[in-house]
């Protein structure tokens, strides 16, 4: 039931920044976004996902961090894209595949605030990402 209503909130929040302006896609990804726009990338990070969402106010979302494969292609691909923080950091359940670069990313990247499903899960990967996020005290 968690992870439905977390899937909810996100979609809920996608649509609410597409609402505030659109979607634009740009040669030059270091530059914000207009105006009023939304940039969403899809990001490469094998069998998982990574969704980036910047806006033009500066504000960023990274919705899941793909697989611990991938984690550092995800840091210097956030880079490239211009990320230097991430507001919100979704991260929609406990697979690998989904949150396993999440403590590069917590690492790399100032976070404001990270949405986790509360599954109950001992796996490693999900107790090292709850600590990452404790250890650097975000919300």
């Amino acid at each position: 039931m968690a992870n439905k209503h977390l899937l909810v909130l996100t979609s809920l929040f996608v649509g609410l920044m597409l609402l505030a302006g659109g979607c634009s896609i740009s040669s030059d990804t270091t530059e914000l976004p207009a105006s009023g726009e939304v940039r969403i990338t899809y990001l490469d990070v094998g069998q998982g996902d990574a969704t980036c969402i910047q806006a033009s106010d500066g504000q960023t979302a990274l919705i899941d961090t793909g697989d611990s494969e991938h984690q550092h292609t995800l840091v210097s691909d956030l880079k490239d894209l211009g990320v230097t923080r991430i507001d919100t950091l979704i991260l929609t359940h406990a697979h690998a595949d989904h949150i396993g670069g999440a403590r590069s990313v917590i690492a790399a990247f100032d976070i404001g605030k990270v949405l986790i499903s509360p599954q109950a899960t001992t796996t490693k990967t999900y107790t090292r990402t709850l600590e990452a996020i404790s250890a650097k005290n975000i919300p």
